[in-house]
């Protein structure tokens, strides 16, 4: 496949897919702080709808063109920032975003190698820059679903053989899904984690 140039023309293309894909995560989003009595115009719904603008359009061009652009996840890695100090920060906390961050490259830069290119870089930097926005536990839950995820539909591709062992799937879209399943579920999603593993 062909590089394509991240460009106005290229969000324009694919405008009404991400309109409808953002809408609906939105309507999600709203629905679920709306049931915990929380306002919409506060920060933890206003990061949720933030964060899955970023989601809407990574998922898009990485399932499209295979590609997760530099300019985007920076944007997204500068927007995270902005949300930090209205974020109930500590030294702790802190310490454990820049963790997160960095365990998370590490453990996809690792992937990136061993699997010789099946992992591509735009994965590397999406997962670290991931670790800003989902620290700690969530962080987790979002890996552990994008890898069941992508592993149950990449079965059902190889047993319906649309797609045979040696054909590549990007992995962005299912960083995506687990990313924005652990915002609307991650406080159920630990608690069913740690009743399982634990």
């Amino acid at each position: 496949m062909c590089y394509v140039k991240i460009s106005r023309h290229l969000f324009h293309a694919h405008l009404k897919e991400f309109i409808l894909i953002w809408l609906l995560t939105v309507l999600l989003i709203c629905t679920k702080y709306n049931d915990y009595g929380l306002p919409i115009i506060s920060l933890q719904p206003m990061k949720a709808i933030a964060l899955s603008f970023f989601l809407s359009w990574i998922a898009i061009f990485d399932f499209h063109y295979k590609l997760i652009y530099n300019k985007l996840l920076l944007l997204m890695f500068l927007v995270g920032v902005c949300f930090l100090p209205f974020d109930e920060m500590s030294i702790f906390t802190a310490s454990e975003i820049v963790t997160t961050m960095l365990a998370g490259g590490a453990m996809f830069l690792m992937l990136s190698l061993l699997s010789r290119g099946g992992m591509g870089g735009g994965d590397v930097k999406f997962a670290f820059v991931l670790g800003l926005w989902q620290y700690g536990a969530d962080f987790i839950i979002l890996i552990l679903l994008a890898f069941w995820i992508g592993g149950f539909l990449a079965v059902c591709l190889l047993l319906s053989k649309k797609k045979a062992l040696k054909d590549s799937m990007p992995f962005g879209p299912f960083l995506c899904m687990g990313s924005f399943l652990t915002c609307l579920f991650g406080e159920e999603l630990q608690s069913l984690y740690w009743s399982l593993f634990v």
